[in-house]
């Protein structure tokens, strides 16, 4: 009797199984290449331009001052030789504390803009995966999946068009 119980639970379980729609999407791809990731990029670019600018002047002038060291060595004075490398050496920790300050900023804004985007990805993978009927829908990394599974194109598609809308929405503010 358990062994006809047991013979039927896996026919139903294997008929819900072969019934199951999977899908998967490959988040890598969707955060290179949706739209709104690469507004995003933009965004920060702008956003820490004249910071990026400000630490490449202050390379700059560095450089500047490592090379009068090196090429004025011999004519400067005791004096004007300490007073340069003390130049040199408070201009490089101020370079480094700059650098780190804007790593350290510009990471917190991209997490902030990854996040944002993420809601969007998100939404979109739901939306599909209802649309369809898929039960499953999962992301990368994974060993393997089929190109029948993958839905990847289908959200990216998805993502563009509604970046298309807010853009076309945004303009008519």
């Amino acid at each position: 009797m358990q062994a006809i119980l047991a013979a039927m639970l896996m026919v139903v379980a294997g008929a819900a199984i072969a019934q199951t729609r999977i899908g998967y999407v490959d988040m890598k791809r969707l955060l290179d290449e949706a739209p709104q990731v690469d507004a995003g990029r933009a965004k920060l670019s702008h956003e820490f331009e004249d910071r990026n600018q400000d630490l490449k002047n202050m390379e700059e002038r560095l450089e500047g001052l490592e090379k009068r060291l090196r090429d004025e060595s011999g004519t400067l004075t005791e004096e004007q030789r300490v007073n340069l490398e003390w130049e040199i050496r408070s201009l490089r920790r101020e370079i480094n504390t700059s650098r780190q300050q804007l790593t350290d900023d510009l990471n917190i804004r991209l997490n902030e803009e990854l996040d944002r985007v993420s809601d969007d990805v998100q939404k979109a993978i739901h939306e599909i995966a209802e649309e369809q009927g898929f039960d499953l829908v999962i992301s990368s990394p994974v060993e393997y999946a089929s190109k029948r599974i993958d839905l990847t194109d289908q959200v990216l598609d998805r993502l563009r068009s509604r970046y298309q809308g807010g853009q076309a929405n945004s303009s008519g503010r």
